[in-house]
């Protein structure tokens, strides 16, 4: 697991909710099951957006937990996040920051990158939102102070988590890529660098094998031959070199583990053998937990008992109050720094008119509850000598002194004050509640002064009572029974809801056993595993499919033995709602008898960068013709416009003109500007229509939609790519229009591509993404070429021989005719009186088959016969030809230059 830090100032709702990334097409819920771990989306929002910043100015932190594991379990989730938090709060009361945090988990295992054309797969991952405000001063709070000078204390978090829950850690998969999102890319070769830099480093890297670079200095030479070299950190262990090619704008840095000393001085057999462990397929889990290092937990303990308190109190850039600090004892900085929190919260918990007791330290297993205990070392985290025992609010010996006055501090408070030249932070109204402490007190009768809205105080009754229903918004009174959002299941972004989700489906799933037990029993899940590896990005070579005691299919995933609904719904985290129908249409498709689709495959290396180039090139061409319209457009307004400045100024310097003539005569001239514009503005959408219809919309298209375009153009290579790398087209099992009559190979080839294109007189083709090619003519569909048999959607001559010549083409000599009997009656007459050299598997019709062709023959011999006078009675001897008369012969069947019968 891996530990990302970083900050925005808006937008992450809508990320979370919605959020695409470039180079995928699918929307946050297509890719993702969004799991509610802690907190409240819309709080979150609210308390961030109450922060008044410059849009340059992060109002919130991003932690990223991303995990390489296939699979998290619940319960491990949950408590990554509740040590998580506990490492966040350590100095921090728990209602004095918000924390929100939601876990991905993948329903689409991996994709095909549209940018690079490289597979990405995709893992759980955990995003972590905390508003930088502290709720209770309404000041600016940064419980990790400057993220580069604790990277330490974080890499201990991340280690100890790890260590903690069996997790992988990143130091020791140093060539997996753990990105923001858990995105691995594949691991075979083509994907180990990101496409701005691949060429030069796949390069290097390939040297380095070739020559069995084994020494730094040998590497440098290596480098020194693809550029020129230098060494950045100097120094530093986190040195690392630069290459800068001839001509380039600038260098490219080597930052990779494959470019390290550590891998570099491996032998190169060692190289090779971490190389081909890499590129291994296979389903990773999570291993026993282990100890964390002594040093890991130190620094974590450190975290624990000091720095997370120093963050939050000690200014830094105040040199003289860290050097104090700095010098003075354990035991006087701890004192320090219990003084700076008795302070704090005396001031502002006074302010806030809320009451100082049962204030404690956050616990990873306490976050619902009061805290009043340090971490102790049952959990691993520190010990009772190390930990600080809190004497500050709610903590033994505290005192906040007569009337809760603040307490004298131990030092003086000009040097422990808070962070110097921090932003203000304004509270934003919210629902017309004053979030500031300084607003004017309503005294209640028989109460505790209250904070209210002015003039809210001038309508409060003293009396009577009104139901909890009728106090909240009109809009959220029903929040109890409001009905789910359809694509999370929950009522709201929160953890309430999630609780209250997950026990909705889990009855829903119960009440749909019965209902698919056969399903459960008799469905393929080498079937079921095929056609997700199109739909969800399932890799196949991942599981083993197995057989239960019950008989039926079990997929296994790492160390679970999953039934096919469990698959879906565990593995894939779909919903029943969506899985049910993924259920019946698969299992529809096997009693059909339709075969089982090939796995999804990556796109070939050549036909990728055939459509990178010309993606590239069209996005240049459209970018510089747009360019070129908005120049134009701005020098004819431009032009419109001088000419109106030009004619204004030959009016206001006529002399001979009188003041009413200039005045209709700028008023004719503006008329005449007003009708340059708009004639320009019809030209211009007339313009802009043909670029649009030109270089089509900003978004490129995709490798599939440009697959289809050449496939339609008559590229067969195309054509066998889309069937290869396509999703499998699907009959419609419920349509009336379903294709009852196909032609099939005698002896069927497993996943033969069979890319051919028919032209046919007067026959158009149109290709759809799954590379299936439908012949019509006049407008109707004829026959459709599904690559692995031709369907017949119309019972007459013209289809059926479509058809049947296509399939020989596609298939060869022998055939099979599946369909009703009208169908296959036709098929055989049609393929009789066309003379095409087929047979049929089945030994009747090739006996019908043979019936026909004979009959047909006969007729022919007939029709010759007749043709030239001849009795079919051949009993009696033919007479002797008599000599012709000398007359001219007269026209006849004998002597036209166009015998109707064809020649045998």
């Amino acid at each position: 697991m891996l530990i990302r830090v970083s900050g925005h100032h808006d937008g992450v709702k809508q990320y979370l909710e919605d959020g695409r990334k470039v180079g995928r097409e699918f929307s946050r819920d297509e890719m993702d099951e969004r799991v509610v771990l802690d907190g409240d989306l819309d709080l979150t929002e609210s308390v961030y957006r109450m922060i008044d910043a410059a849009p340059n100015v992060d109002r919130y932190l991003t932690i990223t937990l991303s995990f390489k594991e296939d699979h998290i379990d619940r319960e491990t989730l949950d408590a990554v996040v509740r040590d998580f938090k506990a490492f966040v709060f350590a100095a921090y009361r728990p209602d004095e920051l918000n924390f929100y945090a939601e876990a991905h988990l993948p329903r689409v295992k991996s994709y095909v990158d549209e940018k690079t054309g490289t597979l990405v797969e995709r893992k759980p991952h955990i995003h972590v939102v905390i508003p930088k405000l502290n709720l209770i001063s309404g000041q600016s709070a940064r419980p990790f102070g400057f993220d580069k000078l604790n990277l330490d204390y974080f890499d201990a978090i991340q280690e100890h988590l790890n260590a903690k829950y069996g997790l992988a850690s990143p130091k020791d998969n140093r060539r997996t890529e753990f990105s923001d999102a858990s995105e691995m890319l594949s691991r075979y070769r083509g994907d180990l660098f990101r496409a701005d830099s691949r060429q030069l480093k796949e390069r290097i890297l390939d040297g380095m094998l070739d020559r069995r670079v084994e020494r730094i200095d040998d590497f440098m030479a290596l480098l020194a031959e693809h550029g020129a070299v230098r060494v950045r950190n100097v120094g530093r262990e986190d040195a690392y070199p630069n290459v800068k090619p001839a001509g380039a704008e600038k260098g490219v840095n080597l930052k990779d583990y494959v470019f390290s000393r550590e891998f570099i001085e491996l032998p190169t057999d060692e190289k090779l053998l971490q190389l081909a462990a890499d590129a291994a397929e296979h389903y990773i889990e999570r291993q026993p937990a282990r100890a964390t290092p002594e040093d890991i937990q130190a620094r974590l303990d450190e975290w624990m008992a000091e720095r997370a308190r120093e963050v939050k109190y000690l200014n830094s850039g105040n040199t003289l109050q860290w050097q104090r600090y700095q010098q003075s004892s354990s035991g006087d900085r701890r004192l320090m720094l219990d003084a700076l929190e008795r302070g704090f919260y005396a001031q502002h918990l006074k302010e806030f008119h809320d009451d100082t007791s049962g204030f404690g330290r956050l616990e990873p297993d306490d976050i619902d509850r009061t805290f009043d205990t340090p971490f102790n070392s049952d959990d691993g985290w520190g010990s009772p000598d190390v930990g600080p025992t809190f004497d500050g609010p709610g903590g033994p010996g505290f005192d906040p002194g007569p009337s809760g006055a603040d307490p004298a501090p131990a030092f003086d408070a000009d040097e422990f004050g808070a962070w110097s030249g921090e932003p203000e932070f304004v509270a934003e109204p919210v629902d017309a509640v004053r979030a500031l402490s300084g607003g004017d007190l309503v005294g209640v009768d028989e109460g505790r002064p209250v904070l209210l809205p002015d003039p809210a105080h001038e309508h409060v009754d003293d009396a009577g009572a009104v139901s909890t229903y009728r106090l909240r918004r009109v809009r959220d009174r029903d929040r109890e029974i409001a009905p789910e959002r359809s694509r999370t299941g929950r009522v709201a972004d929160s953890a309430i809801s999630q609780a209250a989700r997950d026990a909705r489906e889990a009855r829903r799933q119960r009440a749909g056993k019965g209902e698919f037990a056969e399903i459960r029993q008799q469905l393929n899940a080498d079937r079921l595993l095929a056609e997700l590896s199109h739909s969800h990005g399932v890799l196949p070579q991942k599981y083993v499919v197995t057989v239960g005691s019950d008989g039926g299919a079990r997929i296994r995933a790492g160390r679970r033995n999953l039934n096919v609904s469990d698959f879906l719904t565990k593995e894939l985290n779909l919903s029943w709602n969506e899985a049910a129908p993924l259920l019946r249409e698969s299992y529809a498709r096997q009693r059909a008898g339709e075969p089982i689709p090939r796995t999804r495959e990556l796109p070939r290396t050549v036909l990728w960068r055939e459509f990178a180039a010309e993606r590239d090139a069209h996005a240049r061409a459209r970018r510089a013709a747009w360019a070129a319209q908005k120049d134009h457009e701005h020098a004819r307004r431009a032009a419109i416009a001088g000419e109106l400045a030009e004619r204004r100024t030959q009016i206001r310097y006529a002399s001979q003109m009188r003041q009413p003539e200039r005045r209709q005569a700028l008023a004719a001239a503006r008329l005449t500007r007003a009708a340059a514009d708009t004639a320009l503005a019809a030209q211009i959408r007339l313009e802009r229509d043909v670029l649009k219809a030109r270089y089509g919309a900003a978004t490129a298209p995709t490798f599939t939609g440009w697959l289809q375009q050449r496939a339609q153009g008559g590229d067969e290579r195309a054509l066998a790519e889309l069937r290869r790398t396509g999703k499998p087209s699907h009959a419609d099992p419920t349509s009336t229009n379903t294709p009852v009559n196909t032609i099939r190979p005698g002896t069927p080839a497993v996943h033969e591509d069979n890319a051919i294109l028919f032209h046919g007189p007067e026959l158009s083709l149109s290709v759809d993404e799954g590379g299936s090619v439908s012949y019509r003519r006049d407008g109707q569909t004829l026959v459709v070429d599904r690559g692995d048999a031709v369907d017949v959607l119309q019972v007459d001559r013209a289809a059926i021989e479509t058809g049947l010549r296509l399939a020989q083409m596609k298939f060869g000599r022998t055939l099979e005719l599946d369909g009703n009997e009208v169908f296959r009656q036709a098929a055989i007459e049609v393929a009789a009186a066309a003379g095409l050299s087929v047979q049929f598997g089945d030994t009747q019709l090739n006996r019908a088959l043979a019936d026909a062709r004979s009959s047909r023959v006969d007729r022919q011999l007939a029709d010759v016969r007749e043709s030239l006078g001849v009795r079919d009675d051949v009993s009696r001897p033919a007479a002797p030809a008599q000599p012709a008369p000398a007359t001219a012969p007269q026209p006849g069947p004998a002597t036209d230059p166009k015998p109707r019968g064809p020649r045998v």
